[in-house]
Parts: C-alpha cells; structure tokens; sequence
C-alpha cells in the first residue's frame, strides 16, 4: 500500500483508508518482480533468520490482529469467526489469544476444520450443511455471539454475520476493515 501522506486519513495515521493511495501489485507493476522499488516508510525490516514463509504471513496477520483491535476486543465473550481462509485462521488465533470463552469457525474448507481445531477452536461449523445455522445458534442457546468477525468477503456470509450476531455484539467486516457495534 502507497498512501499518498498529504489527505486527512493518512495525517490521522488511517493509510488503509486514502482515497488517492496506489498498490504495488495491482495499480502498480511489481507484485511478482524480484526486485521492487518502494519508499523506505513501506519497508518492513525482519529479522534475517526468519524464513521467507513465515516473514510472508506478516501482513495477513497484522489484518486479523487490526480486526480485533478496532472492536477493541479483550476476551471472556463468545465469538464466531466467519471464514476459514488464512484471515479467518489468525483472527481465530488473536481471538483465542485474547482469551475468547467460546470460539465457533464457520467456513466451507473441511481440511481446514481439523487445523482450526488444533488453533483452538472450540466448535467448527460448516455451513455447506443443511442445518448450520440450527448448530451456529446451539453453541450460545439461542443467543448468538458477542462478537462475529467476518472474513471471506463473501454476501453469503456478510448477510450470516448479523444472523449469528447477539443483541448489543459486535461484527467486523475484516476484508473492509469496517466495524459495526449492534445495538439490537
């Protein structure tokens, strides 16, 4: 991301949020380059004995944690990540970190259920079955979650986050970086 540093969300230190920013990849020739040219503020020193794959997981990682944190989010409540991809994976993650009371993964990747299990999730639900939403509403007794982040992107599951969503929970819109307090 190249922010342009001049418009109002970037002198708040919002850069996701410039309206005149260009990405390297997409707006700007680079993405599969060996060697890209990019202002120094971009540059993201590590350590020289991590390896590239695990220095890649950087950025995906970082966008889970900003979910948690713009929900200002500090654990003890029930919380159901939406998505199962590498996002929903670490926002599983800083959620269980956080100490969340229950956590439920909804996704449609069954290989990914059994690592979501071993990160801790307490339940896994796959909504290509018949009756997710009977399974999803069960975990809480009818109640639905404190906290729902959402992280596929997908309409299927951006219309599921309020349909899980407990009175007065928060959802987060990961992918958009968007954060909405329910007060239902």
């Amino acid at each position: 991301l190249l922010p342009c540093m001049k418009c109002e969300d970037c002198l708040r230190g919002n850069y996701s949020q410039c309206k005149h920013y260009s990405f390297i990849g997409s707006r700007e020739q680079g993405g599969y380059a060996d060697y890209v040219v990019l202002p120094e503020r971009n540059a993201v020193k590590v350590e020289p004995s991590l390896p590239y794959e695990q220095a890649a997981l950087f950025e995906p990682c970082t966008v889970a944690l900003h979910g948690l944190k713009i929900n200002e989010y500090q654990g003890g409540k029930t919380v159901a990540v939406l998505g199962n991809g590498t996002i929903g994976m670490f926002t599983q993650q800083w959620a269980k970190l956080f100490g969340s009371r229950l956590l439920a993964v909804l996704g449609r990747n069954k290989e990914r259920f059994e690592i979501s299990k071993r990160l801790g999730a307490d339940y896994t639900i796959n909504t290509l079955d018949e009756n997710y939403m009977e399974q999803a509403m069960e975990i809480t007794n009818g109640r639905g979650f404190d906290y729902v982040f959402e992280t596929a992107g997908s309409t299927f599951t951006l219309k599921l986050a309020f349909e899980i969503a407990a009175n007065h929970a928060n959802i987060c819109f990961i992918p958009f970086c968007l954060h909405l307090a329910l007060n239902c």
